[in-house]
């Protein structure tokens, strides 16, 4: 039933969410038919352009504004209709001294609120006031309808993290040939080998030139036959490692916990062959 009720709600965010109108205004839109009176406020929106310059034409043509002027008006979203000069027009002045109201300067254009302004925000202004209010009531009813299927959304969510998280140790596997482990049972000697063993991400940083130089793993509890019968050699448990600084021990060091590491949770490893014990845990202290 939950996959019925994810299928549900899915249909009806894909009914009711523009999301052609979302990306570009950065803002939950709806699409047309979801709430009637919110279409048609939003036509009253899509006419103002055509307002705006049907005013500026107007008062053009009546010699208002002059008909070579860079002015126009404009619409600003929650601010209201402007008149807009630049700022070193000449038609600044003539404008302040009309006793026109200079509200706010930027980007090197002045506003100004005219009469004609004031007349545009009485009929226009509470419109995006309305719309605000009207997309938030769908948008609190769509969050109910996310509610209540949480549990069942946190659960896809988990499943597909999973499968994702498969699939790129699948891709990381075949691009880079990683070779399948064997664990052995917990029974038996523990050993830890690899063959051929890398570092995979260190591997991406070298250059195309440049090829990343593999190294095996062998740790194991030798079991060596003599003269006194079977014995068994611990020596093969420690190793101890040398070499001068940015010679690659760190490398090492971390390459044998990352294969161990994917071996145990069901990956394929960066090796050509590769066998170990199963692991409690993996302890690392590296100073830099």
């Amino acid at each position: 039933k939950w996959t019925e009720d994810i299928q549900n709600l899915q249909q009806t965010l894909a009914e009711q969410i523009d999301v052609v109108q979302t990306q570009q205004c950065k803002k939950l839109k709806f699409k047309v038919n979801v709430n009637e009176e919110l279409d048609h406020l939003y036509a009253i929106v899509r006419q103002l352009p055509a307002q705006i310059e049907t005013l500026t034409l107007r008062h053009k043509r009546a010699q208002i504004i002059p008909a070579n002027a860079d002015i126009e008006y404009v619409f600003k979203r929650y601010m209201g209709f402007f008149l807009v000069i630049p700022s070193d027009s000449s038609y600044c002045d003539v404008l302040s001294n009309a006793g026109v109201v200079h509200s706010f300067e930027a980007s090197e254009l002045k506003y100004f609120r005219t009469s004609h302004c004031e007349q545009l925000n009485d009929h226009f202004g509470s419109v995006t006031t309305q719309i605000v209010a009207l997309e938030n009531e769908l948008i609190v009813e769509l969050e109910k309808l996310v509610h209540a299927v949480m549990l069942e959304l946190d659960a896809l969510t988990e499943t597909m993290a999973d499968i994702d998280c498969l699939c790129a140790l699948a891709c990381a596997a075949i691009q880079h040939n990683w070779c399948a482990p064997q664990l052995l049972a917990q029974t038996e000697e523990n050993v830890f080998h690899a063959t051929d063993a890398w570092h995979p991400i260190q591997e991406t940083f070298l250059c195309d030139d440049r090829r990343f130089i593999r190294n095996d793993i062998c740790f194991d509890a030798v079991v060596a036959s003599n003269e006194r019968g079977t014995q068994k050699c611990e020596n093969g448990r420690v190793l101890l490692l040398t070499g001068p600084n940015q010679s690659g021990k760190s490398v090492y060091l971390k390459q044998c916990g990352i294969v161990c590491y994917l071996a145990h949770i069901g990956s394929y490893v960066p090796a050509t062959e590769c066998r170990l014990s199963v692991v409690d845990k993996i302890l690392t202290r590296i100073h830099c």
